[in-house]
């Protein structure tokens, strides 16, 4: 028994396994969806799998939706034959019907009204397909996102617990207190006004964050509300002072302290009453213990009575009858813990520390809280020069007194508050322990923090391209694959249970062999090879056709005599009106054509995108905020799309044509009459196509199969990304640098005895702090303010955040330049007295001095006093010692100061003098010398730099210093100040130096700040340009800190008649152009680079693949109509010599097959005269002779000559009789 034919993709188990891909797509995308919200996204952009999440839903689901066509197919071609298999049907609904040869949507249409389920399903799952794949491109996209994981953090300090003293640096925070409030200073590492705690060991890359729990130190004061008792009272002028000396005695529920203070003010008389404020130490009764130390806040009012005594020369009024009239007091006690904290450095590198639930604090063993109130008290009465206002005139015939301490607090944490409001209790409540916190953070941060190496787990974020899971379009796909399982169940269940056939009905033999039996049909169709598709209807008439099982499992079409409708046939002679056939639609050579510019055009439009792409670095907006963000993936993808189904047209009605357009020039059996390049897979069919050298399908076969990955590569060929907003704008300066001294617009705020300089550069140098406002290093430049109007578009591209903001402008800056002479050698002489003691009334013994002596400079000496007979004489070794060695450095910038009065003598040689070196003295008394000396002059200059700000404060971005324009260096003719000579006057000396150390402040400075040169370098005469240089970077950087003191003047301040110094700009115009850039930036659409080309690429591939095979085969006007349609096949079949011949034998197929591939025969198409037709030509396949081939290309040949076997015997009598 022969073997039947079953489409493979209709059998059931295919079927299901369509169905089960689609179910389990569905929650694979819906997990999918969960992940990406649960994790920020399936990955990163640089990881290793991002192409797989980015290409791989869309190539897998391309794969499918391939393999789902050959359903459709298969469905499509053998929707006639299921037809006819159920019933007998007229022409029009099976051997006319090809619903290959129409418009997808008239197919849907025709098989609904036609009732025909499985085929509107097939081609409607299809269709649906299609748009998944389409969404599918946008269904993963990059978006920037903060990510954050789990790792180990290193700290770089940790609170010591053997640490006894809060005294340590404590002048330099108080220094730091006062930048703070009076100088602008941000908080310094590690301390917030609440905290001093834990720091990171290594600086966060850009756009990377932390999140930890680290120890910090956090002070507070815990307040009782007291009473309070005057009870002792007195008064005292002292010159033209008047002071009120008055002894309080204040009581909570647990303690009773007694404080005296004195309330002064220069006129009594011009007011009624005194208010005060103070701050009170002592101790609860006679106990003297920490924890009985208490302190109190007292806001009072004193008020007395004015008597006027006889009107005698120096006579002062009587000041009696003193009263405390109104007072609010707390009794409080200081605390202090270590705990737990959350540090936060997110990825704009803003910090922020909050508190968590700690249930084990803990303090240090050796440190009481006491310890910094006592530390802050001390610092305080040093001396330090700094002022604070002690009274202040409120109004109504009052003043306010403070003490110290409370108007540091005042102006730290009070500035703001009105005169008038300064006696409401409640804010000094608030403010004083504020103050106190404050203060204790940053004794903490530099006394109790120590250098440590401590590993913490905290949470790293960063801001990352992510890919994210786009949920309408997971959403969307999802219902759609449920509409193609909806579409498959329909299909299993209405498809009939047994498609298995005789044989392959696609191929013309397969197709002929199928209607061998139905001789009538045959001649109806034999004249109509090349007639119109309605002639042909006409000619079949009413018949209705079906399929019958004329053996057992053999199925063939026969003409359906039982139908009631049937009617006799009439006989059309045929009209030779044509010579050939037409072209399909597709195949036009128009079609073509524009299917081809198309592809050419494509490829320029990209490379014309991707060009401006890279001029611009985008080609529009895009917003994440409305779908039209899906239009840069999908309409591209819907492009793309759409060339591929073309393609894929061409390529099937290319194939479908193949074996007639190989018989147009004769070809082997295999190669036209059996040839099937339709029904199998592409590279089955390619396989086919090239054994059987079908060259024009081999090119189309290629060029549909490259552009089915179009799709693919599509998605990714628009990203979204924030690209910077770059504008121009104006810088406009509201102060700028005056050629005589500025006194009172920046200078002297603190009340400084010398000047604000000496807190700025104690904290630049001192703790490697920021700058202040305005100034970098050397450089000092006006303030600036930004003019935010042309800022203003960044509202539309949702950009607020200041931080986000970069600013380039080129600024005039003024700064120091030191001309220095370095001296060492035989230049420098030495003299070093062991064993003698310089001693001074008065003042510190200096022993073993060293006499430095240096040729060639005119130094200032003084011969009769035996401390300034040399310009540099510094103490060497202790009193008594034999042996032992120093490193020394010292500068004549220090005067004054407490070198000069403990250690030594250096004068001026030039502006500044320094000198460095190494003592080293031997139990034998001899001793080696090293010393070294730089003697500088300076000049002031203005130069044009190129200066990086950060957000609309305009702070000057230290990771991209400033740049000075050395071409535009220019004198800046500016007064010399006071504090000219002595740089370094008063500023903080660093407490942590070795005893073998003998350096005034600016060497001490040298040696332990970002500018440090190692102890060692002062000894080596191999670093002595080292030195210089690090010596000239500090001398710049104080004195630009000078500048900003005593020259900086408002604008408005300025006179017109002045210029500012070094500038050319007008007084009337202090305007500079600068470019802000707003980051991340508008999100903008970018092309990428690598999916243009491969676009381009696949594209180009298409297009040669394509026009190859229009070249191969440039007329496909071989038949009239679609070649896959029943009836059109078996009316060329009919029409030629094969139903005369070898399909008249009544063989199997697999005889015909055997026969007709062992015979030596040529199939050819076209216009013959057969045998016994008395002249008459018809237009069919012809199965001739390699003599007869040969004879019609010479044009001999007109008839066919064959051998009839059996020609009608077999075949019944219906033909015979009818042609009769």
């Amino acid at each position: 028994m022969p073997a039947l034919w079953q489409p493979l993709y209709l059998r059931l188990w295919v079927l299901v396994t369509f169905i089960a891909a689609f179910a389990i797509l569905i929650p694979i995308l819906e997990v999918l969806l969960i992940i990406s919200n649960r994790d920020k996204g399936l990955s990163t952009a640089q990881q290793r799998f991002e192409y797989a999440w980015k290409y791989g839903p869309t190539a897998l689901l391309t794969i499918i939706t391939l393999a789902w066509d050959r359903v459709t197919f298969q469905i499509q071609i053998l929707a006639p034959w299921h037809q006819m298999a159920k019933s007998a049907t007229s022409a029009s609904n099976s051997i006319l019907l090809d619903y290959l040869d129409m418009f997808p949507p008239a197919v849907i249409a025709r098989a609904l009204k036609r009732r025909s389920w499985a085929p509107a399903a097939a081609l409607s799952a299809s269709l649906v397909l299609q748009v998944i794949v389409t969404l599918s491109t946008s269904l993963i996209d990059l978006h920037i996102t903060e990510m954050e994981s789990l790792v180990p953090i290193e700290l770089k300090t940790c609170f010591n617990d053997a640490a006894s003293s809060t005294e340590q640096d404590s002048r330099l925070a108080y220094f730091t207190m006062v930048g703070m409030w009076g100088l602008r200073f941000p908080y310094p590492e590690g301390t917030t006004a609440q905290y001093a705690y834990q720091t990171l060991a290594d600086p966060l890359l850009l756009g990377t964050g932390v999140r930890l729990n680290v120890d910090s130190l956090v002070a507070t004061w815990d307040c009782d509300q007291a009473g309070i008792r005057l009870i002792d009272v007195s008064t005292e002028w002292q010159g033209l002072d008047f002071y009120i000396w008055a002894t309080f005695e204040m009581r909570s529920a647990d303690c009773l302290m007694t404080s005296t203070t004195n309330v002064w003010t220069p006129a009594p008389e011009n007011f009624t009453s005194h208010n005060f404020v103070r701050m009170f130490t002592g101790s609860c009764g006679d106990t003297t213990t920490s924890i009985r130390n208490r302190t109190s806040i007292v806001v009072g009012r004193l008020s007395y009575t004015i008597d006027y005594p006889d009107l005698i020369e120096e006579s002062r009024p009587l000041v009696s009858d003193i009263k405390l009239t109104n007072s609010t007091q707390a009794i409080c006690v200081p605390r202090y813990d270590i705990r737990k904290v959350n540090f936060v450095h997110d990825t704009t590198s803003a910090e922020k520390i909050s508190p968590v639930q700690d249930l084990n604090p803990r303090t240090l063993n050796m440190i009481d809280a006491w310890d910094f109130l006592i530390a802050q008290l001390n610092v305080m009465e040093t001396g330090l020069g700094i002022q604070t206002e002690g009274s202040i005139e409120i109004g109504n015939g009052s003043v306010i007194n403070f003490d110290e301490f409370t108007a540091h607090a005042r102006s730290s944490e009070l500035s703001q508050v009105p005169y008038s409001e300064l006696t409401d209790f409640s804010m000094w409540l608030k403010g004083i322990p504020a103050y106190f916190q404050k203060f204790c953070a940053q004794i903490a941060e530099r006394s109790l923090l120590e250098p440590c190496s401590e590993m913490a787990m905290g949470n790293q974020s960063q801001i990352e391209n992510r890919l994210i899971v786009s949920g309408p379009i997971c959403h969307a796909m999802a219902a759609l694959l449920v509409l193609c399982i909806l579409h498959c169940v329909i299909i299993t269940l209405t498809l009939p249970r047994n498609s298995r056939m005789a044989a392959n009905p696609t191929s013309i033999l397969g197709t002929a062999w199928m209607a061998m039996g139905a001789t009538s049909l045959l001649f109806r169709l034999q004249d109509q090879g090349l007639g119109e598709l309605g002639e042909i209807r006409e000619q079949l008439g009413t018949t209705a056709y079906r399929l019958s099982q004329t053996s057992p499992d053999i199925l063939k079409l026969v003409p359906d005599r039982r139908s009631s409708r049937i009617r006799p046939h009439f006989y059309v002679r045929p009209k030779r009106l044509r010579r050939g056939g037409k072209y399909a639609i597709i195949l036009h050579p128009m079609s073509r054509a524009l299917f081809f510019l198309c592809l050419a055009g494509e490829i320029s439009i990209l490379e014309a995108l991707l060009r401006l792409s890279q001029r611009n670095n985008d080609i529009g907006p895009a917003d994440l905020r409305h779908y039209i963000q899906y239009s840069w993936t999908v309409v591209p993808s819907v492009f793309f799309t759409a060339m591929a189904l073309i393609a894929s047209s061409i390529d099937g009605a290319t194939r479908s044509l193949q074996p007639f357009l190989t018989m147009k020039k004769g070809g082997r059996f295999p190669q036209t009459f059996s040839l099937d390049l339709l029904d199998g897979s592409l590279p089955r069919m390619l396989f086919s196509g090239l054994r059987n050298r079908s060259w024009p399908s081999v090119f189309t076969i290629i060029a549909s199969s490259v552009s089915s990955v179009f799709t693919i590569f599509s998605g990714s060929l628009y990203i979204n990304q924030y690209l910077p907003i770059t504008l121009a704008t104006t810088l406009r300066a509201n102060t700028t640098f005056n050629r005589s001294l500025a006194l009172g617009v920046t200078n002297n705020a603190l009340g400084f005895a010398w000047g604000e300089n000496t807190v700025a550069s104690s904290l630049v140098l001192g703790r490697n702090g920021s700058f202040p406002p305005f100034l970098y290093k050397d450089l000092a430049f006006p303030s600036l303010v930004l003019n935010e109007g042309p800022l203003m578009v960044a509202k539309e591209y949702n950009v607020s955040n200041s931080s986000a903001l970069n600013i380039v402008a080129k600024v005039p800056a003024v700064r120091s330049k030191l001309h220095c002479n370095v001296y060492s050698g035989e230049k420098v002489r030495t003299n070093l007295t062991m064993n003698y003691t310089i001693a001074r009334p008065e003042r510190p013994r200096i022993p073993n001095p060293l006499r430095i002596d240096i040729d060639g400079e005119g130094c200032f000496v003084k011969a009769s006093d035996e401390l300034k007979a040399s310009p540099v004489m510094i103490r060497t070794l202790q009193e008594g010692a034999k042996e032992g060695e120093i490193t020394f450095g010292s500068s004549s910038g220090s005067v004054d100061d407490k070198f000069h009065n403990w250690h030594g003598w250096i004068s001026g040689c030039g502006l500044v003098t320094y000198a460095w070196g190494h003592v080293t003295v031997h139990a034998n008394g001899e001793h080696t010398v090293n010393a070294f000396a730089l003697s500088c002059n300076e000049t002031l200059e203005t130069v044009d730099t190129a200066v990086h700000f950060k957000s609309s404060s305009l702070i000057i971005d230290s990771k991209q210093p400033p740049v000075p324009d050395e071409a535009s260096s220019r004198p800046a003719d500016l007064e010399p100040w006071p504090q000219r000579d002595f740089p370094y006057f008063r500023l903080v000396q660093p407490e942590n130096l070795d005893s073998s150390q003998i350096f005034d402040p600016s060497f001490s400075h040298l040696i332990l700040s970002r500018r440090a040169v190692l102890p060692s370098d002062l000894a080596d005469a191999a670093a002595v340009e080292k030195v210089a240089a690090a010596i000239r970077a500090q001398h710049e950087l104080v004195r630009s800190i000078a500048i900003d003191e005593y020259h900086r003047i408002d604008i408005k301040d300025l006179s017109l008649d002045e210029a500012p110094a070094g500038t050319h700009v007008s007084p009337r115009n202090f305007l500079y152009a600068a470019n802000a850039t707003i980051l991340p930036g508008q999100l903008r659409v970018v092309q990428e680079i690598w999916p243009t080309r491969v676009l381009q690429a696949l594209l180009a591939a298409t297009l040669a693949s394509s026009l190859i095979a229009w070249w191969l085969m440039p007329r496909t006007d071989v038949i009239v109509g679609s070649p896959t349609n029943i009836a059109r096949k078996l009316a060329l079949t009919a029409g030629g010599n094969l139903f005369d011949d070898i399909l008249a034998c009544g063989l199997t197929y697999e005889e015909i097959e055997r026969a007709l591939n062992s015979q030596d025969r040529i199939f050819t198409i076209g216009w013959r005269t057969p045998t016994g037709s008395q002249g008459k030509e018809r237009y069919g396949i012809w199965a001739l002779s390699p003599g007869e081939m040969e004879g019609l290309k010479q044009g001999d040949v007109n008839k066919a000559s064959w051998i009839p076997l059996k020609r009608w015997r077999r075949l019944g009598t219906g033909m015979g009789k009818t042609r009769s």
